[in-house]
């Protein structure tokens, strides 16, 4: 299924036509009221795609080692789709057309791995034509790691997979009505394996990532499934036991999570519900750390507010939430750019306009230069198959890490800008004795002894650059102990 399709399977209209009517005679009166301003924070577009194999560009793009950002875009008919990178400044280079054979249609973006190299799916082509797990390197040399074919290993991934802590690659399977859901494991001693199984009871339609949480267990959302079939959120081990599964119960609780799960900084998790709330229209909700599910913000029609949110939330360095939605603002209902503080404070800075990109799919990504970068899956005629935009909210910049989990003596994988000449780097204060810079956007660090969970430093020539997020050390107080690190692995 390729994306635009995908985004007309679960679109507002196809969701309710009553709430698409209402939210049309909501715009109309915005648009001739023009009664809210758009916010003073810098949007701006980097790159409008063209069409064919550059249309439709899927999911959060990526980071990587040499500065560049990575993604991949759907395509548009008799296209199949394509991975790509830019420049910050738009400098745009396809890096591989996928033709069937090797894969069609991906859905989701691409995962830096340890190797440098990086990691997707296809939700169509292939051996079978069920999907492929590949790689790609920088400048474009593609490997098929994996045929799906409909039988054990899934079918239709949707969702890139994510770089485990182990090494290992973890993602999921998106299935249909004969096809559970699957979440596998790939690496490259082992290869590709099924690790877990889920039924209807456990969730079903699983098109979002897993994320690892500090702890090293997997969380994943479903879109539909659990005891009411209004979708599932649910917690294994990266042996492929479940830990813990929660049903929404189709009401104001939330209903249809799309997008991903994120663990924030102090520790609880957040996501978006597609529908549901007290308004009907989604939520943003929130999920302890004793696995207490409670809604923090309704979604409301309106111009003030965004409404249908198919993506996740990303934390900027300030300690805020972002995310986007695919209706509502004050500007022809294309979307908002959103903030929400950890106490719930919320507020739409950005309503996306038709002119520029509107309707994204996914929430965006921080680079490290400290502006926000996304994608939109649509636009006017002239940005009819999506772009990539920036939004300045003027955050300073920041180092980043390709994996934020590991033990004492593990070469962490540093990302960022201004490397070069770089004199110290420490863990949550405790100095790296061995580092090395390889690029002025990549350098790497062992984590030294006494080290603990919390942030890592860059002392560069220009000043120091402070991690976004803690590194977490394993094996110490206070993050993961020794026992849940065995529960985490492999039975």
């Amino acid at each position: 299924m390729k994306p635009k399709e995908l985004r007309t399977l679960f679109s507002p209209c196809c969701v309710s036509f009553i709430a698409c009517l209402v939210s049309t005679l909501i715009c109309i009166v915005s648009l001739a009221a023009q009664s809210l301003p758009l916010s003073a924070q810098t949007y701006g577009v980097i790159y409008k795609f063209a069409g064919g194999a550059e249309a439709y560009p899927t999911y959060v793009p990526t980071q990587g080692r040499d500065g560049r950002i990575y993604g991949a875009t759907g395509g548009a008919s008799p296209a199949l789709g394509a991975v790509f990178s830019m420049t910050i400044k738009g400098a745009f280079t396809e890096l591989f057309a996928f033709q069937g054979t090797t894969g069609s249609a991906p859905n989701a973006g691409v995962t830096l791995g340890s190797d440098g190299s990086f990691y997707g799916t296809t939700s169509g082509g292939g051996a079978s034509g069920d999907g492929v797990l590949f790689s790609i390197t920088r400048d474009g040399k593609y490997t098929d790691l994996h045929d799906f074919s409909g039988d054990l290993d899934g079918k239709t991934p949707g969702p890139q997979p994510i770089a485990g802590a182990d090494g290992a690659f973890y993602g999921t399977t998106y299935g249909d009505t004969k096809t559970s859901s699957t979440v596998y494991e790939y690496s490259s001693k082992a290869g590709f394996s099924t690790i877990f199984v889920l039924d209807q009871a456990v969730g079903a339609q699983v098109f979002t990532p897993l994320i690892q949480a500090t702890d090293g267990t997997l969380y994943g959302t479903a879109y539909l499934g659990g005891a009411s079939n209004c979708g599932s959120l649910f917690q294994i081990s990266t042996g492929g036991k479940l830990l813990w599964s929660y049903s929404f119960s189709c009401g104001a609780t939330g209903v249809n999570p799309a997008g991903p799960l994120m663990q924030a900084s102090d520790g609880n998790f957040y996501g978006t519900t597609y529908l549901g709330g007290v308004n009907g229209v989604s939520t943003i909700f929130k999920v302890d750390q004793k696995h207490i599910v409670t809604v923090v913000h309704n979604f409301a029609f309106g111009a003030s507010d965004g409404r249908f949110p198919f993506a996740g939330l990303a934390q900027g360095s300030d300690g805020k939430l972002y995310g986007t939605t695919q209706a509502g603002g004050t500007a022809d209902s294309g979307g908002v750019i959103y903030q929400m503080s950890l106490d719930g404070s919320y507020q739409v800075l950005y309503s996306f306009l038709q002119s520029s990109g509107w309707q994204p799919d996914a929430a965006p990504m921080q680079y490290t230069n400290g502006l926000l970068y996304g994608t939109t899956a649509d636009g006017s005629q002239s940005e009819a198959f999506g772009g990539v935009y920036s939004f300045d909210m003027g955050l300073a910049p920041f180092c980043t890490f390709v994996r934020s989990l590991g033990r004492v003596g593990s070469t962490v994988q540093i990302l960022g800008q201004g490397f070069k000449g770089a004199t110290a780097v420490s863990f949550n204060g405790v100095r790296a004795t061995n580092f090395m810079v390889r690029s002025d956007t990549y350098m790497t660090a062992i984590v030294p002894v006494g080290a603990t969970t919390g942030p890592v430093v860059v002392t560069t020539a220009a000043g120091t650059l402070p991690s976004n997020k803690n590194y977490t050390v394993q094996g110490t107080i206070g993050t993961v102990t020794r026992a849940a690190s065995r529960a985490s692995r492999k039975d």
